[in-house]
């Protein structure tokens, strides 16, 4: 079956043009179909985004995390979408129901990706706003310890330093990705394997 990405004079619901390009995509691609891939035909639209960003204020509404935490859930469950994707990439889709039920299906993901960035955040980070405590477990910082990250640093590529260095500096993951123009997954994933680089590094 042909999946035609030409929008009928009908109107169209706003998952359209990412379903139908995302159908095309398994169609063309089949099994060489990538994470990467995926996650810039969902991540290059404003709706996807639009409904992460829903479901994050959601949460932080409801108080599942604390006020102020919305950018922190909102990568986080782009980072959750992003290991599925590279896990799974067809996202396990029913292509028999697909079409009929796409943004359910959409939104279903992203629910339960919250709920899961819900759990790993509480579980994980303690919200301070810099990357000596993302990397440390402890609350104590001396200046040895600031001395090999800066030497760890200092041995990561340029792009890495620059999302690392902005972090430090305060901006969000969602301003570093304009900063540097830079689609937003790849700066989330560049910065979740740096910290995890240096966590490693520094428990040797």
């Amino acid at each position: 079956m042909e999946y035609d990405s030409t929008p009928s004079t009908s109107e169209l619901p706003p998952w359209d043009r990412l379903m139908r390009a995302f159908l095309t995509l398994l169609q063309s691609d089949g099994p060489r179909t990538t994470g990467d891939s995926v996650c810039e035909l969902f991540f290059g639209g404003p709706w996807f985004c639009d409904l992460v960003e829903r479901r994050a204020k959601q949460a932080v509404d409801a108080h599942a995390l604390r006020s102020g935490c919305r950018d922190d859930l909102e990568q986080e469950i782009a980072l959750l979408f992003l290991q599925k994707a590279h896990k799974q990439p067809d996202l396990h889709v029913n292509l028999d129901v697909v079409e009929g039920h796409f943004g359910g299906w959409v939104w279903t993901i992203i629910d339960r990706l919250c709920a899961e960035a819900i759990q790993h955040l509480h579980r994980v980070y303690r919200f301070e706003g810099n990357l000596l405590d993302e990397v440390e477990s402890t609350t104590k910082q001396n200046e040895e310890t600031k001395i090999d990250i800066g030497l760890l640093i200092a041995g990561l590529p340029q792009a890495t330093q620059a999302i690392l260095a902005l972090f430090d500096e305060g901006y969000t993951l969602t301003e570093i990705a304009e900063l540097v123009d830079e689609q937003y997954w790849r700066v989330c994933e560049t910065f979740r394997k740096a910290v995890a680089f240096l966590r490693d590094r520094l428990s040797d």
